[in-house]
């Protein structure tokens, strides 16, 4: 009886620090179904501490870890890129909510062009939360068009811009994704809307000045400026022109 006793009371102390930590709650946020391969893949992380006392996430000493759990579909967990935490110094407060969001492409390997099933996870010594799970799939969009041109100053160092298009919250989008010879990305833009009904453009100058020109509605055009140099691109800024109607003449209706 006795020993039932002091086991039933082991088992309550390893069972207290898990129901203290699953008062703090995390959820996660895909924005997106789908994201092209190289782009980043942003997720929204809400926390809330409802315990009664403050928690630190990736602080020093004791400190609390978020981590991520991420899984090719039907296989064996991605393995993370490096050690350190991925938030640093982030103070619930007893009651409190915060969100942040993580760029998952920074920290996993996600160049594979599957399904991925992803959930977080918030650890404290023996303490575990765990979110619900998010799939999120990488994809290679269609290529469009592209074109290539050296680095400025350096006429050895190629780089090749490709426009490829994808559908995002419904709408087919272009992206524009920037790499070297050697396959190094250097970013995948969202250039928003596209279509499709005149073909995009992209023009590199000597000076590593871009500008991407695609149709985005029935009768707007969108104009993209990036910078291209040795540190990497850099977007600039993006305009949309609309194209007026035509007017009519002699009591005619405009044509379409």
């Amino acid at each position: 009886m006795r020993r039932t006793l002091v086991s039933l009371f082991m088992l309550g102390c390893m069972l207290l620090p898990i129901a203290a930590l699953a008062q703090v709650r995390v959820t996660i946020e895909v924005a997106h179904e789908s994201y092209l391969k190289y782009e980043a893949i942003p997720v929204r992380v809400k926390l809330t501490n409802q315990t009664n006392q403050a928690i630190v996430l990736g602080g020093i000493g004791d400190t609390a870890l978020l981590e991520f759990v991420v899984k090719k579909a039907g296989k064996s967990k991605l393995k993370r890129n490096g050690r350190a935490p991925i938030l640093r110094n982030i103070v619930l407060l007893p009651g409190q909510h915060k969100e942040v969001e993580v760029d998952l492409k920074s920290h996993y390997d996600m160049k594979a062009t599957v399904k991925y099933d992803v959930k977080a996870t918030i650890t404290y010594g023996k303490m575990l939360s765990m979110s619900g799970a998010q799939v999120v799939e990488v994809v290679p969009g269609m290529k469009v068009t592209s074109s290539e041109r050296s680095v400025p100053d350096h006429p050895s160092w190629m780089r090749t811009y490709v426009l490829r298009c994808w559908a995002r919250d419904g709408k087919e989008h272009m992206f524009l994704h920037v790499l070297d010879k050697k396959k190094k990305s250097h970013g995948v833009f969202d250039l928003g809307p596209s279509v499709r009904l005149i073909a995009p453009t992209i023009r590199v100058n000597i000076s590593g000045g871009v500008v991407v020109k695609h149709q985005s509605g029935r009768r707007s055009f969108s104009y993209t400026w990036f910078q291209s140099d040795e540190t990497g691109v850099l977007f600039l800024r993006q305009r949309v022109a609309t194209i007026e109607k035509p007017t009519p003449v002699d009591g005619e209706k405009a044509k379409d």
